[in-house]
């Protein structure tokens, strides 16, 4: 008789031991992958960042060795990619300051012309205004995924510009994850 109750008592799990099993591995998983999802977004940040800080050196390069701004003939307002043809970047090319402009990390595909584009403020990419009238020269991140990364550019070239352009590369736009970075503002 003795045998019989140590073979009752020789089970698995129970079915409440497994689900409480089952349900820390759920938690420690959706806590790993909302991690790894923050740190992709911060990457894409930090590439934003060293993007805008490569092309605003290259500009002020341009502008100390030519005398002047480039990107004249952008007054409209320009999609900064290496797809989007631009003065800006046929200007920071040209002469050799530059390989080629990059594009945003998570850019979504919405065309050059920006001034027909809808929903803007949701679009990821790089923007510069050139108006040499009311004297304005103005680069822009349209969107960060991160605050960190918002703070990262305010900490390294002061607090996002306020601006007005008559150009649309959606500077001075009301999003508030967009910093702006003008070299010469109106």
């Amino acid at each position: 008789m003795r045998l019989m109750n140590k073979r009752i008592n020789s089970h698995g799990f129970t079915l409440v031991e497994l689900i409480v099993v089952m349900s820390i591995i759920t938690i420690l998983m959706s806590i790993s992958i909302s991690a790894y999802f923050i740190g992709l977004r911060r990457s894409r940040d930090s590439r934003r960042i060293a993007d805008i800080n490569t092309l605003i050196n290259t500009i002020q390069t341009f502008n100390v060795e030519m005398g002047e701004y480039p990107g004249e003939a952008d007054d409209t307002g320009e999609h900064i990619s290496q797809n989007c043809a631009s003065d800006l970047r046929n200007d920071l090319i040209a002469n050799r300051l530059i390989e080629s402009v990059p594009n945003d990390p998570f850019s979504t595909t919405i065309g050059c012309n920006l001034g027909l584009v809808t929903n803007i403020d949701q679009q990821y990419f790089y923007g510069w205004d050139s108006d040499r009238a009311l004297m304005s020269e103005c680069i822009s991140i349209n969107r960060l995924e991160t605050v960190w990364g918002l703070d990262q550019l305010i900490a390294k070239f002061g607090q996002a510009k306020s601006v007005t352009t008559l150009g649309d590369a959606n500077i001075g736009s009301t999003s508030p994850m967009q910093f702006n970075y003008c070299f010469v503002m109106n």
